[in-house]
C-alpha cells in the first residue's frame, strides 16, 4: 500500500493493558466490591447524619413516656400499701348522714408526700 493511506504499516506497539485485552475477572470483581463497600459506607454516613436528630427525639419521647408510666405505677403501688391514705381526707357529715364538708388533713398529706418522694427516689 502507499504511504499515508488508510492503513499504516508500522503501528506503534500496544500498551501492556491493550495486549492482554480486558481486565482479568479478579480485578474487575475487586474493583466492584471496593466501589460497593465505599459507596455503602459513604451513603450510611450521610443517612446517619440526617436521621440522628429524629432518632434522638423519638428516644427522648419514649424515655419520658416510660418515666411517666413508672411514676404512675409506683404512686399507685405506694398508695395501695399505705394505710394512712384514708387519714388524708376528713369528711364531716350532718345528723342526716349527708356529707357537709370534705377537708384535707395537712399533716397526713405532707407525711404521705414525703414518704412518696422517698419511695420514688429508691426507684
Amino acid at each position: 500500500m502507499e504511504k499515508g493511506g488508510f492503513f499504516i504499516e508500522n503501528e506503534p506497539p500496544l500498551s501492556p493493558l491493550q495486549e492482554e485485552g480486558p481486565f482479568p475477572f479478579r480485578y474487575v470483581m475487586l474493583l466492584a466490591i471496593l466501589f460497593f463497600v465505599l459507596s455503602t459506607v459513604i451513603s450510611l454516613f450521610f443517612f446517619n447524619r440526617s436521621i440522628k436528630p429524629t432518632l434522638i427525639h423519638i428516644a427522648e419521647l419514649e424515655t419520658e413516656r416510660i418515666a411517666n408510666h413508672l411514676i404512675q405505677y409506683s404512686v399507685q403501688d405506694f398508695a395501695e400499701d399505705q394505710e394512712n391514705m384514708k387519714d388524708m381526707v376528713v369528711m364531716n357529715t350532718s345528723e342526716n348522714g349527708k356529707v357537709t364538708t370534705i377537708d384535707f388533713n395537712a399533716q397526713a398529706t405532707s407525711k404521705a408526700m414525703a414518704d412518696l418522694s422517698r419511695h420514688l427516689q429508691k426507684i
